[in-house]
């Protein structure tokens, strides 16, 4: 994040071989921040989402992905759907994403102003309070116990970064890209309203600013470099923190 940790992911890019943008390191720790802000009951609980896309009008081209970058993204939430968790993601359409008191639950591009922003999370809550960082989670602003569960999610890929629909196949260097399916996996994380986690930064001559020790590899790590596609597979610290949060529907998950 540029400025503070935020639900909204805020995911920051970090060029392959660059400077990071980060303003703000956090602290190292072995788990994500978990919360009492959650999705309403009943468990196991099923989050519809829809993507926006050329299918639906393509007036709105730039807020837009093609069917492709569509599917690609769709496996970001498909890597927590597999999970075994008590909350899993399912894609359809504008009408069947209605996941209680009105509210649509979407991903979409737009514009985020600041390049060194790769996509960003909100959550919206019963009483239709934005939730838009992990302060307001910590204050209860969405807790479920308390009468405000969360009833919507949206994701922002920003419309100012170049992504890869495989970084893992193809060179995603000069230019710059980051792979959506990575992307997609780290902010269905923040739909858990998990905070991002801890990490090290260290430097190298020859490679920069480069993230040792312990969580470096988690999908819910704060930074991103160009091609990076580790996000795709859960550590067990993003298990362990979804597993905290939801239980499981899945003996052993």
């Amino acid at each position: 994040m540029r400025s503070r940790l935020a639900v909204t992911g805020m995911l920051l890019a970090i060029p392959l071989l660059g400077m990071l943008f980060a303003l703000n390191i956090p602290n190292a720790s072995a788990t994500h921040h978990t919360s009492q802000c959650k999705w309403d009951f009943p468990w196991p609980r099923t989050v519809r989402y829809y993507i926006h896309t050329n299918y639906y009008d393509p007036s709105m081209s730039p807020t837009q992905f093609s069917l492709s970058q569509a599917q690609r993204i769709s496996y970001g939430p498909s890597t927590w759907s597999e999970g075994g968790f008590n909350l899993l993601f399912e894609r359809g359409d504008r009408t069947q994403s209605q996941n209680g008191y009105g509210h649509l639950s979407y991903v979409m591009r737009g514009n985020l102003v600041y390049s060194d922003i790769i996509a960003q999370t909100y959550l919206r809550t019963s009483n239709g309070t934005l939730i838009d960082s992990f302060d307001d989670i910590q204050q209860g602003m969405c807790h479920r116990d308390q009468g405000r569960p969360i009833v919507a999610g949206f994701t922002i890929f920003n419309s100012l970064v170049q992504f890869s629909e495989d970084c893992a196949a193809y060179s995603c260097s000069n230019p710059d890209r980051w792979d959506l399916h990575a992307v997609a996996a780290h902010e269905f994380g923040h739909w858990f309203a998990m905070d991002e986690s801890g990490y090290h930064l260290g430097w190298s001559p020859i490679f920069g600013h480069q993230c040792t020790g312990h969580g470096c590899d988690d999908t819910m790590m704060q930074n991103i470099f160009a091609g990076d596609t580790h996000q795709r597979t859960l550590t067990s610290d993003d298990k362990d923190s979804a597993r905290v949060m939801y239980g499981c529907r899945i003996s052993g998950c």
